[in-house]
């Protein structure tokens, strides 16, 4: 157990704690502390270290060194963390505590690693927060909201973080074999609290955005307990793109707007910059990875930009209530059914949502379920008056179309516009409840049976057209008579059934094959391949049943299910075909005589480079040396 170890401060990364005992304790080597501290040689990671567990159970008994409380406090854990899923949350922290050997990779895509800016690569500082360390507790060290990397400015000085001295360049890599202590001064003798690139007024004007962007990282890693309650960020996402009219009543997000309002807003100098400019609407890009791959997780920084797109900062986001959102207020909403008795009553507890097909507004759909009275409403509008505005009557109801009947039946000749005056008394209502009366009329008196005259002349019609094309189909009768065809299909299917042409099945075409000629023609073909093959002086090629199907141009020869109607075929491939030693063998004849011809001793790396194979067998290896003693290619043969 180590019986000294200093006490992490408020903010500080538990591996500049693990630096700052390391340069106390005048320890040999990085390894040697790793080894205390750790019980192996897996060194402390900036961002996702591993084995804290050990490290607690091996320094002194303190109440402060709790293994979930560094995790959260004193690593970037809480900043990776906040946008997970619960299941790969659980599992990078259960590894924080107790992993041994490779370490923990970012939960992050493998494109952001290649794509440069998105990962820290050197550790980062601001000069006015190592004076106020020195001020406040002796000594500089190293905060855990400078590594984050949506951090490019200190959030309490608003001052640009820098990675390395101006002066001599020196800067703080991540290295996995030593531990970085930040120093007063730099290597060269440069004062680092005294450095200064940019001031505050400058980044306010020009930088405005990251500055923000910093102050809601410092707010997510400070109220890290109420950010891992959320599970499914898309869906405190669409709640907000619901009310802001980016989100379809089917779900969907509109991509278009989406992106075009996200450009607007922080300008593409400053989304290319931070590498996290979406693509156009229609392609992949990481917003549409957020909504529709949900497994597919999402660098902290980008989910912070559309926080801050959507609610103005990540603590608007934690107290906006999920479902608060009602396009047409809260219910209960009235029924505006002129005939009922409840006319104006709010007794319709819920809606449907849907959207206009050319404006692509929400549309909402009201349903009175005592009556049956439906009727639609525009753009929210969550007035009084709103409420009683119809965009359109849907559906009339049984009572109210039962009433319609009993007029027409007292006056038979009653127009239309009278029917719903009588009907309707509101002036409001007036006009969409007689569309909806006459089309209810129209379609009713539609719906009759034609009369006997009139399906006479059509069937007549329909005859005339059947005589007039010669070899009648179903296809020739709706080109040259689709009219006279559409008719019957509709009012007389009966009759049309029986005098219709039947359909004309197409025969199926039967192939026979003369397997005997077939195999002899294939026999013949087969023997001459193999024989230019075999007495061919340019390098050999070994016969197989591919090859031999690429050589004569024949599928046939590689389906065994065929082959087996074709035996003299299938008889000849299968003496002809070599197997490894064989094809070697013969390949060794031909670079015998390939090496004679241009040396004259034969030696054996001769031959063994000309054939240009490894792991040769042993019966091999004593042809070749025969043939080499005998300067001879009849061992070979």
């Amino acid at each position: 157990m180590t019986k000294f170890f200093p006490r992490p401060y408020e903010g500080e990364l538990i591996y500049s704690t693990i630096a700052r005992y390391h340069y106390r304790s005048a320890s040999r080597s990085f390894k040697k502390t790793t080894k205390d501290l750790f019980g192996c040689y897996t060194f402390a990671r900036v961002d996702f270290p591993s084995r804290i567990s050990t490290l607690c159970d091996r320094i002194s008994v303190d109440v402060s060194f709790d293994p979930e409380n560094i995790i959260h406090r004193n690593t970037l854990f809480t900043y990776y963390a906040a946008f997970m899923d619960k299941d790969r949350r659980n599992h990078i922290l259960e590894r924080m505590k107790y992993a041994v050997g490779k370490p923990i990779s970012l939960p992050i895509p493998a494109s952001l690693n290649q794509t440069n800016s998105l990962l820290i690569r050197n550790l980062k500082f601001c000069p006015s927060c190592i004076k106020d360390d020195v001020v406040q507790r002796g000594e500089p060290f190293w905060h855990v909201i400078h590594q984050a990397d949506s951090v490019t400015i200190c959030p309490i000085h608003e001052l640009p973080l820098i990675e390395r001295c101006p002066i001599c360049g020196k800067n703080y890599p991540l290295s996995s074999s030593c531990y970085h202590l930040i120093n007063i001064n730099c290597s060269c003798g440069t004062d680092l609290r005294e450095l200064r690139i940019y001031s505050s007024l400058d980044i306010l004007g020009d930088r405005k955005h990251e500055v923000l962007l910093c102050r809601d990282t410092q707010f997510l890693l400070d109220h890290y307990q109420g950010i891992l309650k959320i599970n499914n960020w898309s869906e405190v996402y669409k709640t907000r793109l619901k009310e802001m009219g980016l989100l379809t009543s089917t779900g969907y997000v509109k991509q278009r707007e989406l992106l075009e309002s996200f450009r607007m807003y922080y300008g593409e100098s400053l989304l290319q910059r931070l590498n996290s400019f979406p693509l156009r609407a229609g392609q992949i890009n990481w917003i549409s990875n957020i909504f529709n791959k949900r497994d597919k997780p999402v660098h902290p920084l980008r989910h912070l930009l559309l926080i801050r797109f959507l609610f103005g900062s990540v603590e608007n986001c934690l107290s906006f209530k999920e479902n608060n959102f009602q396009p047409f207020g809260k219910g209960p909403f009235p029924c505006l059914n002129p005939t009922s008795a409840h006319f104006r009553e709010n007794i319709i507890t819920s809606y449907h949502e849907t959207n206009d097909r050319k404006t692509k507004k929400v549309v909402g759909i009201f349903t009175c379920g005592n009556c049956g009275f439906s009727y639609s409403r525009n753009e929210p509008d969550c007035n009084k008056e709103g409420a009683y505005q119809i965009r359109r009557i849907l559906r009339l109801g049984e009572d109210t179309e039962s009433l319609i009947d009993k007029l027409r039946a007292k006056e038979p000749g009653i127009s239309i516009k009278d029917l719903s005056k009588s009907l309707c008394s509101d002036r409001s209502l007036s006009y969409q409840f007689t569309n909806r009366v006459r089309k209810v009329v129209l379609n009713e008196t539609s719906r009759n049976v034609p009369s006997l005259i009139v399906i006479n002349r059509k069937r007549g019609s329909f005859v005339r057209a059947l005589d007039c094309i010669n070899n009648v189909t179903i296809s020739k009768l709706k080109k040259v008579a689709g009219a006279e065809y559409a008719w019957p299909t509709k009012y007389d299917v009966e009759w049309l059934n029986q005098v219709k042409p039947c359909a004309i099945k197409p025969k199926p075409l039967r192939r026979s094959m003369n397997w005997e000629s077939r195999d002899n023609a294939l026999v013949k073909l087969v023997r001459n391949k193999i024989d230019e093959n075999l007495k061919s002086n340019i390098k050999p090629v070994r016969i197989t049943r591919s090859w031999l199907t690429r050589a004569t141009g024949e599928s046939i020869l590689s389906d065994p299910k065929r082959l087996i109607h074709l035996p003299k075929t299938s008889e000849i491939i299968q003496k002809n075909i070599e197997d490894i030693h064989d094809y070697r063998r013969r390949k060794l004849v031909w670079a015998f005589n390939e090496v004679k011809s241009k040396y004259p001793i034969v030696k054996r790396y001769h031959l063994i480079s000309k054939l240009g194979a490894r792991n040769l067998s042993e019966s091999l290896h004593q042809l070749i040396s025969e043939a080499v003693n005998k300067q001879s290619v009849l061992p070979l043969i």
